[in-house]
């Protein structure tokens, strides 16, 4: 029995579905029992809104001036579709009990003051009262539940019993039926989502904490929350993105040596090319040397720009590519820039400068020139840059993002470069949660498509 509690203890998924279930039941009954309650005493009308009083003091006065012979033919003719007359000649129907003496008090007073009888005795019950349980007492009780009773002894003895033995107020029973279903309909909606929320809302806090990971975000581990199996999930995630990270940590830091060591023996080639006396080999020598340096200091760049070390802030996306049309435009180049004002961005602004000024330094370099549009459409920045230059060719479009490929068939072949400047600026937007595509423009030259989440990253 102790592992069996121990057991139920435990807070897994499968104890808050059932909890869950259990209390969207029991609040839908329990709402269910208030408005049934609420909407009983509503339909069942008290003795002076069915306006059984002034009804009742007039009959009680036929009946008094009607002899005893007739009083049966009289009471059936008073008798209505609502409104029950019966007389009892022999004993009463029922007995003064403190139910039927201090109920509708109200009532009561208002028979009295129209018979003008202050001693007369009047009896007022319902239909759950002990008095309508009377074996003597003529009533349909399968057919008129809810009835209300009016009894009095007249003058010679005999018993006088009025029965309301239907409603005439409030609404009809198939509208009450309605406003029974709707509310019923109703409450079991509400009631289930709320539960919904409480138990979805640990898995999307789960979901939302995980899709902020990415390759060079540095963010908090995931906070353990929720039910015993997505806490164990939270925690198998977190350890996966800890050895992920230090992965990729060795990993950067690895290639990072590996080309800050080759600049030695770099070196020292070029060193020993001073002595080489044939002019052709010594210049193709120093050329090979100037290559590998510039690839070293490109992959350099490279993992420094995905290692994710930089703070993010909010940052004005606008001014950022206005600075860097700007510098392109002091130098003498044609660039140009169209968007919006002011667009705030949360992100990383020394590595976005650098994945921008790749894309506008090949459009100028390719293309002659470099346009940026910048638009916003439903919480995501699209910045379009446009060259007039050659184009690429439509099955090579997805390949200029690999690392080292230069396309120079297809383009100038002043490239100048070592290939890593798509390879690098894909990285950068796709660290701050967008991506980067190419595409040829219709009336010629190349667009670079950027786009960039507006929120946190």
């Amino acid at each position: 029995m102790s592992i069996s509690l121990s057991k139920l203890r435990i807070d897994t998924i499968a104890r808050r579905l059932a909890l869950t279930i259990v209390l969207a039941v029991l609040s839908t009954l329990a709402l269910d029992y208030l408005f049934s309650t609420m909407s009983e005493s509503w339909a069942r009308p008290s003795f002076k809104e069915l306006g059984l009083p002034h009804r009742a003091a007039f009959i009680i006065q036929l009946m008094e001036a009607t002899p005893p012979s007739i009083r049966h033919s009289v009471a059936t003719a008073a008798s209505t579709a609502d409104l029950r007359v019966d007389w009892y000649p022999g004993t009463a129907p029922v007995n003064p009990t403190p139910d039927n003496l201090s109920s509708a008090s109200e009532g009561r007073q208002l028979i009295l003051s129209g018979l003008q009888d202050p001693g007369r005795e009047i009896l007022l019950f319902n239909s759950g009262s002990e008095s309508a349980q009377s074996p003597y007492l003529i009533h349909d009780r399968l057919h008129y539940p809810d009835a209300k009773f009016l009894a009095t002894p007249l003058a010679d003895g005999s018993w006088l019993v009025i029965t309301a033995t239907r409603r005439t107020w409030g609404p009809s029973d198939s509208t009450r039926r309605a406003l029974n279903i709707i509310f019923l309909i109703l409450s079991v909606v509400v009631v289930s989502a709320i539960a919904n929320r409480q138990l979805g809302h640990p898995f999307q806090q789960f979901a939302a904490a995980a899709s902020r990971f990415d390759g060079g975000r540095a963010v908090k581990p995931i906070a353990e929350s929720g039910p015993r199996e997505l806490r164990t999930a939270i925690r198998a995630f977190n350890t996966m993105w800890t050895r992920i990270q230090r992965y990729v940590a060795d990993e950067t830091n690895m290639l990072a040596a590996i080309s800050h060591d080759l600049r030695v023996p770099l070196t020292r080639i070029r060193l020993r090319a001073e002595f080489v006396d044939d002019p052709e080999q010594q210049s193709k020598l120093f050329r090979d040397v100037d290559a590998m340096e510039a690839m070293l200091a490109s992959a350099l760049t490279f993992l420094k720009d995905n290692s994710g070390q930089e703070n993010v802030t909010t940052i004005d996306l606008s001014e950022l590519l206005l600075t860097i049309v700007e510098d392109f435009s002091d130098q003498g180049f044609d660039a140009g820039f169209s968007g919006p004002d002011r667009v705030a961005l949360h992100g990383r602004p020394v590595a976005l400068t650098r994945g921008f000024t790749n894309l506008v330094d090949n459009a100028i370099k390719y293309g002659g020139s470099a346009s940026i549009v910048l638009g916003i459409s439903k919480h995501i920045a699209s910045i379009r840059i446009e060259d007039r230059g050659p184009g690429i060719a439509g099955d090579k479009l997805e390949a200029a993002f690999s690392p080292f490929v230069r396309l120079d068939t297809s383009r100038s072949p002043a490239t100048g470069g070592v290939g890593l400047g798509l390879t690098s600026a894909r990285a950068i937007f796709r660290m701050h949660g967008g991506d980067v595509m190419l595409e040829n423009a219709a009336g010629g030259g190349l667009h670079v498509l950027v786009t960039l989440p507006l929120g946190d990253i």
